[in-house]
């Protein structure tokens, strides 16, 4: 292997290692294109709510939107702007702080807070926009050692700390490898919480 080839690909390795988390995501979204919808098809038949007639959030949808195939689901996500700018979603991505207080029946968050540093920040605006006795349906990965994509490591024992103001209706974890998004993944935690009035 010649030398410029070795150098082309410690550096292309060296970039995508240093690139911040937020852009890391940015870039997985644009490679992966639209296989992630199937999966809320999953999400829906793993949690067994009646969505019908009820106000759906999802909060980390990404580019595609998640629920917008809801006709009142709100599709919210931090990079809002960039997603819109890319016109993937049938509709337009908002971010939380366009919502109004107590809107939401149900809320998926499904591979997103588990995304973040600080999980209290996206749990209180979860919080905020949640009607009472509003529904979480809550997917996270959890691993053995943090990593720049899952920074926090999450268990039930987090899960129950971070929660207060929610009762944990079940939760399920999964232990082994399992395979979402066509893709083999670590453990993974299941959770239905609704929220205490």
């Amino acid at each position: 292997m010649a030398i410029a080839e070795i150098y082309r690909k410690i550096r292309k390795k060296l970039a995508k290692d240093l690139m911040p988390p937020r852009l890391q995501e940015l870039r997985r979204w644009k490679k992966d294109g639209g296989k992630d919808m199937a999966v809320y098809k999953h999400y829906i038949d793993r949690f067994n709510e009646d969505l019908t007639s009820k106000c759906i959030g999802d909060f980390g949808c990404g580019p595609y939107g998640g629920v917008t195939f809801f006709a009142g689901g709100y599709p919210i996500d931090i990079n809002a702007r960039a997603y819109n700018k890319w016109g993937w979603s049938k509709k337009r991505i908002l971010q939380s702080r366009e919502i109004p207080d107590k809107t939401i029946d149900v809320m998926f968050c499904c591979d997103a807070i588990d995304h973040t540093r600080c999980p209290e920040k996206i749990i209180k605006e979860i919080r905020r926009l949640l009607k009472p006795s509003g529904t979480l349906l809550l997917h996270v990965h959890f691993r053995e050692v943090p990593n720049v994509r899952h920074p926090v490591v999450w268990s039930v024992d987090l899960l129950r700390s971070l929660f207060k103001d929610f009762n944990i209706v079940w939760h399920k974890v999964e232990e082994g490898d399992a395979i979402m998004h066509n893709k083999k993944v670590n453990n993974t935690l299941w959770a239905k919480l609704q929220l205490i009035n």
